[in-house]
């Protein structure tokens, strides 16, 4: 039986290692639709809604592109990528495992469409883990905004101190501050940029830090003894 406390997690460039396709995902669209554009963009861009990361290559391509075509072409291109390339990253398996194990409440808390964030719990096998899944669908307003997270407390029913956030992006950080909730961070390609100075500690990887990761989990949320 599951414990008073537990762990909200993002899914895209956290548990799993995407980001680099859906960079080349939005670059690869604006030059099928005639413009140019690198994925090296993606780098600034990314944590933020979809609506601003898809107009921010668009003004950036150089031509006038209809937004529902583009993202169109890009949503069909990275359903594609992803089908072909999706892998959870290093050593998240085996975090979740302990975790789940050690008694914490699971939930997944993306930005992401519903039918993405699905797929890719199905196709990975994740939803033993995760008792709680809150998608971008499930929401108005999505990260910086805490309303997911929010949402994703009231149905573990837990409080703001019995949970901690695992988040890729400063956006991330941002909206569980908000919530009142501790966050920790995960570094990759894609957000080096990105301010984590809300994350009570941030990580390279779950595979190199994840005594590190257990310590401060442990730390932030004795009672869980992970």
């Amino acid at each position: 039986m599951a414990n008073d406390f537990g762990l909200l997690i993002d899914l895209d460039g956290t548990l799993i290692d995407n980001e680099h396709l859906k960079a080349m995902a939005f670059s690869q669209a604006i030059q099928e639709l005639g413009g140019e554009s690198s994925p090296e963009l993606y780098k600034d861009v990314m944590g933020m809604s979809g609506a601003i990361i898809r107009d921010r290559f668009i003004h950036e391509s150089g031509i006038s592109i209809d937004s529902d075509i583009y993202f169109d072409t890009y949503k069909s291109l990275y359903e594609q990528m992803i089908k072909n390339d999706l892998c959870i990253r290093p050593g998240a398996t085996n975090f979740l495992e302990s975790a789940f194990d050690a008694g914490f409440k699971l939930a997944i808390v993306s930005g992401s469409y519903k039918d993405s964030v699905f797929w890719i719990v199905e196709s990975l096998k994740l939803g033993k883990y995760f008792g709680v899944i809150i998608t971008g669908d499930d929401v108005k307003n999505k990260k910086p905004d805490p309303e997911c997270f929010i949402l994703a407390m009231k149905n573990l029913d837990l409080a703001p101190k019995d949970i901690v956030v695992l988040e890729d992006t400063e956006a991330g950080i941002s909206a569980a501050s908000k919530a009142g909730i501790r966050s920790l961070g995960i570094r990759h390609l894609y957000n080096q940029t990105h301010d984590f100075s809300l994350a009570h500690n941030v990580y390279t990887s779950f595979e190199n830090d994840l005594g590190v990761l257990i310590k401060d989990l442990n730390t932030l949320i004795p009672k869980a003894n992970l």
